[in-house]
Formats: structure tokens, C-alpha cells, sequence
């Protein structure tokens, strides 16, 4: 276990993983953006001529940040804003748990969905305990690890 920790492959596997969840979940709801626009509407959270640009913001640091985390560019800073931004998920899924808004999640557009849950609240805590896990252990020293590193 010291080596794969130390080799970096746990942190690679973290990163390709969160970065694919980011890419799918941004084109899926750039792909049904009415549907997700319609998510943002019902949870009631935003005055209505800044539900869209809420929305494009949402969708374009889900893709840019993904994409960074899959390519491994600027990890650490990648990580932490996406983990804002689930941070921020978090405080809205609380808000509508607490306030009994029963609408769908709008996390992969109309391609999975889902109501709002403590099952959306735990997957998005687990998402970002996996950021701090790049936070803290991608070392910027290190080489690049890439998958061709893993395949030799």
C-alpha cells in the first residue's frame, strides 16, 4: 500500500475519477440545459434573471475543472474550486432537505435522474474529501503521473 500511495497512483486514479464525474456532469447539463435551468428555478434560490448565468457558471467550471483534473493541469487548484463548488452543491441540497423541496437532483442533466437526497448529500461529501485527497497529497515536484507511467 506505501508504494501505490507513494508512486502517486492512488492520486492519479482520484483525479481521472473526479475529472470524469466533472466532464460527464457539465455536458450533461450543457446538453439538457432547460432541464437543469428547471432544477435551478424549482429550488427556489436565486432571483430569476440570474438563474442562467448561476447555471452557465455551474456547467463551465464543472467541464474547464474536470478537464484540468483529467489531464492533471494545475491539480491542487483544480481540486479546490471544485471542491467550493461542491461545497456549495452541499449547502443547496441542505437547503432543500431542510426545506422540503422535493425536486431532481439536475447532477447529469436528464441522463440519470435522481430527487435530492442524503444519498446526494453523502456522494457530494465524498467528492470532496477525494479533492482535499489532491490537495493535499498531489506532490507538484514530482514527475507528471500519467497513464503511461502505469502501463510499463
Amino acid at each position: 500500500m506505501q508504494i501505490i500511495l507513494r508512486d502517486g497512483l492512488a492520486s492519479f486514479v482520484v483525479r481521472v475519477i473526479l475529472g470524469l464525474i466533472f466532464v460527464l456532469a457539465g455536458f450533461a447539463k450543457a446538453l439538457d440545459a432547460r432541464s437543469f435551468l428547471l432544477t435551478v428555478q424549482q429550488l427556489d434560490l436565486f432571483p430569476a434573471p440570474s438563474i442562467l448565468p448561476a447555471a452557465i457558471v455551474v456547467i463551465a467550471c464543472e467541464i474547464c475543472f474536470g478537464l484540468a483534473l483529467l489531464v492533471g493541469f494545475q491539480t491542487r487548484i483544480s481540486a479546490g474550486l471544485l471542491a467550493a463548488l461542491l461545497l456549495s452543491f452541499v449547502a443547496v441540497i441542505s437547503f432543500a432537505l431542510v426545506h422540503g423541496k422535493a425536486v431532481d437532483c439536475g447532477c447529469f442533466g436528464s441522463m440519470a435522474s435522481e430527487r435530492l437526497g442524503v444519498g446526494v448529500l453523502l456522494r457530494d461529501i465524498l467528492m470532496i474529501a477525494g479533492c482535499l485527497w489532491l490537495i493535499v497529497r498531489n506532490n507538484t515536484n514530482a514527475k507528471n503521473v500519467t497513464a503511461q507511467r502505469f502501463l510499463r
